[in-house]
């Protein structure tokens, strides 16, 4: 059997089974009420805030990273495990072996029951996940089609164009090795939401990680206002790029260095309306 390990980053509280010895809740404030006990990312001797600059400001560095935090926590600190798996507490990657049909762009909704909480979480799950690990490097999320390129869903969410710029020049001097496949951001690009929220070989994840961190850096380095939000009302906000490129570089780099993806759904969890009933 392969070891894995599936985190899950909270903010807040929300929904959560705990008795898993394979999903694991985590969280980057100390002290946070989410319900269960978690592992709490800024007791690591190394935290994803020694990549920030003091002269910025940022008074919560796990809000802004998102689960990047997490992602740094496991390049450090994650040992003796074969495939590791991020996600957020609203998205599950299902690894039930149920056929689901995914709407275009969007995942299914389902209730954060504990009787589906129990089910996304099982044990039994674990045969399903090896017998794919047997002949694939990463289970990722099925991807979602769009009919525009992977950098104009970028730009067309309100992001700054500056952040855009450089993290292509970022790409290019921390892998030049992958410079000749750049042209995958200008083409429409079937994309998944949310990383890594499947289960990645942890070779591959922590190069995933360790690049995309020198990347961040770069372009704190040179966008002069690297977390200045261009409108407010916006779904997703400018000063979130650091999330919301990580997913899309996780693509991307899945692609360059031609890893095998096995795809399965994935669901959003929301509140239950009734607390016993799935």
């Amino acid at each position: 059997m392969k070891k894995i390990k599936y985190f899950v980053h909270f903010h807040k509280k929300f929904n959560f089974i705990s008795d898993s010895d394979w999903v694991f809740p985590t969280a980057y404030e100390k002290n946070l009420d989410i319900g269960t006990p978690y592992i709490c990312l800024s007791d690591s001797p190394r935290t994803i805030s020694e990549i920030f600059d003091n002269n910025l400001g940022l008074s919560e560095v796990g809000y802004y990273a998102q689960t990047i935090a997490l992602e740094y926590w496991i390049l450090h600190n994650l040992v003796d495990v074969d495939y590791v798996g991020v996600t957020g507490y609203r998205r599950y990657a299902d690894f039930r072996n149920k056929k689901l049909k995914i709407p275009q762009k969007n995942f299914p909704k389902l209730s954060a029951t504990d009787q589906n909480l129990k089910s996304l979480v099982s044990n039994q799950n674990k045969k399903y996940i090896n017998n794919i690990l047997e002949f694939y490097d990463v289970i990722i999320p099925t991807q979602f089609n769009f009919e525009i390129s992977v950098k104009n869903q970028f730009l067309d969410c309100g992001q700054i164009p500056e952040i855009w710029d450089a993290f292509i020049n970022a790409i290019n001097a921390v892998t030049p090795e992958h410079n000749a496949y750049l042209n995958w951001f200008d083409f429409p690009q079937p994309v998944h939401f949310c990383g890594p929220m499947g289960l990645t070989r942890i070779d591959i994840f922590k190069s995933y990680i360790a690049n995309y961190i020198e990347i961040i850096k770069f372009i704190l380095l040179n966008v002069e206002s690297p977390f200045k939000v261009l409108d407010v009302a916006a779904e997703t906000k400018s000063d979130r790029w650091i999330g919301y490129l990580g997913e899309r570089y996780y693509a991307f780099f899945l692609y360059a260095i031609n890893a095998k993806r096995f795809e399965i759904p994935a669901v959003r969890l929301v509140k239950p309306i009734f607390p016993f009933i799935s």
